[in-house]
């Protein structure tokens, strides 16, 4: 029964880990890992943006690029959905091995793992922090097993830092957070000097003497990246980009403005264990894991894009509390197998739910769009935009939203760049002039013709404007409200050329590209805009049914144009009666 419980999770794990790819910035990974091969070398300036030259870029993600895109290549992007998911349970299995060599029994450390696996899940995306997940782990439990084995042998205390050293070398060409490998191993060394201290045990200089030195050889090994010392850079732009923001960035919220139920109970029940244990020890249990765990914990309140390394150096930590207790260390055989088979009941509960989740009810996942599965999340990406404009090649720059910058990327780069993608560090004030230039369409207008767009791929956003109107006493008074591209892109400053279930393309007049007539009378981002419109008078209820007639014969399978034309049909039986 022992072996059922790493079974049990690995495939609670898995099932977790298999779910569409919903995120953008995976593709702007493979754009980029695909130009490194192709080049034979990492970029020192962008070469994907076209409303700015020449930028300098720090691709601090290099290493991760390169493999993703192998792994795409090789297997598709339903591989790369599969080696998540086969990550997911691999995380799991690594935590439970962490947990069980704190002394807890295979049942409980499997519970353990699995609250940590299911707290991270909602992070656990295409993207560089999954090595970072497994670097903290590895780098925390690879500084413990080398205390614990120089302790037992008498050997040198500075024994075994080469696998770390080479740890950190491949973080740190992975993922920007490697920056924090130094700062967590003085935590963990800080933690274990003051429970050696309090044990009365061990050479407190020699320990000291560590707290200092193997974070400078951890810090050294920051620098054997392409770009050197400027990696630092990366942060300090993501920062400004943020920096006074007026839009939101949802997963750069902090937890009071964003609150994470799941992350909050996962603290609480931290905290709960680790005050027990020391009630029951008469001392605080494994603060070097504690420590980095309490550091983490405070960044995963800073930003929900965090909140997953808390389990990183929670679960472990927890797991050696659990441990301090007598009754949940590993004991009789009997009741380690009625944990273990408790837990695998659980794990496949857990499983169970995360494949197919309750739409409402205490049960709902906040996370919705975490659904089973295979492909690209439905309507979430430009899909057959980009066939349309791989037919129109003299269809000239556009802007592009955030999210799908780099899919834009991977499906047609080169010969065509994008407006911006997911590096914010590139222009860390250009997301603040966009925000300033959407309160007014003119200015909108100007901002996108200066960066040398000529027109416009959104996503819908209904989202509403006020539009304003002076009220002849000085003031103004709400005349109407519409969506916020029916705002930004009105018919006399734009045409709206094409659209689909996901995105509108919009062109300047007389931009090279269009294709037949500009749709004038419907709006698909604001229905109830265009009912009003085709109830104004027969005239316009035939222009706007002849627009819903062309785009189904274009796009037969379109769902926003069948639900309104059924709407203005029934409108119009409603008129006639």
């Amino acid at each position: 029964m022992k072996r059922a419980v790493p079974a049990a999770l690995a495939l609670a794990g898995f099932v977790a880990g298999l779910f569409p790819i919903f995120d953008g910035d995976l593709f702007w990974h493979l754009a980029s890992g695909r130009w490194i091969v192709e080049n034979g070398a990492v970029p020192r300036l962008d070469p994907f943006r076209f409303s700015a030259s020449a930028l300098p870029w720090i691709d601090h993600e290099w290493l991760f690029q390169i493999a993703v895109y192998a792994l795409e290549r090789v297997a598709g992007l339903d591989g790369v959905i599969v080696a998540r998911a086969a990550a997911l349970a691999g995380f799991g299995l690594l935590l439970h091995a962490v947990a069980a060599r704190g002394g807890l029994g295979a049942g409980l450390a499997g519970f353990v793992a699995l609250g940590a696996v299911l707290g991270v899940r909602p992070r656990f995306l295409d993207r560089p922090e999954i090595v970072t997940l497994f670097a903290v782990v590895l780098l925390l439990a690879g500084l413990e097993r080398r205390a614990t084995r120089a302790a037992g042998e008498g050997a040198r205390p500075w024994r075994g830092l080469g696998a770390l050293l080479v740890l950190v070398v491949v973080w740190v060409n992975c993922h920007g957070a490697a920056l924090l490998a130094p700062g967590l191993a003085g935590l963990f060394l800080l933690g274990a000097a003051i429970d050696e201290r309090a044990s009365g045990g061990g050479d407190g200089h020699s320990r000291w003497r560590q707290v200092l030195g193997i974070p400078a050889l951890l810090a050294s090994a920051l620098l054997v990246n392409p770009y050197g010392w400027r990696l630092v850079e990366v942060p300090i732009g993501i920062r400004a980009a943020l920096a006074d923001l007026a839009a939101v960035n949802p997963e750069w919220l902090s937890a009071w403005r964003a609150p994470q139920p799941y992350l909050f109970g996962g603290m609480a029940a931290t905290l709960a264990v680790a005050v027990v244990a020391r009630r029951a020890r008469g001392r605080w249990v494994a603060p070097q894991w504690g420590l980095p765990a309490l550091a983490l914990g405070a960044l995963a309140l800073s930003a929900v894009r965090h909140q997953a390394l808390f389990y990183a150096a929670a679960a472990p930590f927890a797991a050696r509390c659990l441990a301090a207790l007598p009754e949940a260390r590993a004991g009789e055989a009997r009741r380690e197998r009625r944990l273990a088979a408790a837990f695998a009941v659980v794990a496949l509960l857990a499983a169970a739910w995360t494949a197919f989740p309750p739409a409402s009810g205490p049960l709902r996942p906040r996370h919705g769009g975490l659904r089973w599965g295979l492909g690209l999340a439905p309507e979430r990406f430009p899909q057959r935009a980009v066939g349309q404009l791989v037919r129109r090649p003299e269809t000239g720059p556009l802007y592009n939203e955030f999210l799908h910058g780099g899919y834009l990327l991977w499906r047609l780069h080169p010969p065509r760049q994008v407006f911006l993608d997911g590096r914010m560090e590139l222009e860390p004030r250009l997301l603040h002039e966009l925000v300033a230039a959407r309160r007014d369409p003119a200015a909108w207008r100007e901002l996108l013709t200066a960066r040398g767009a000529t027109g416009a791929l959104v996503r819908y956003e209904p989202r509403r404007v006020p539009i304003l109107e002076p009220d002849g006493r000085g003031g103004f008074t709400v005349a109407e409200t519409r969506t916020a591209n029916s705002y930004l892109f009105p018919r006399e400053l734009w045409d709206l050329v094409d659209w689909d279930d996901a995105v509108m393309l919009f062109l300047a007049p007389g931009s090279a590209g269009g294709a037949g007539e500009a749709y004038r009378f419907v709006d698909p981002e604001d229905p109830e805009r265009t009912l009003r419109l085709a109830a104004r008078d027969p005239a316009s209820r035939l222009a706007v049914l002849a627009e819903l007639e062309r785009k189904l014969a274009d796009q037969p399978d379109c769902r926003r144009a069948r639900e309104l034309l059924e709407r203005v049909r029934a409108l119009g039986a409603a008129v006639t009666d």
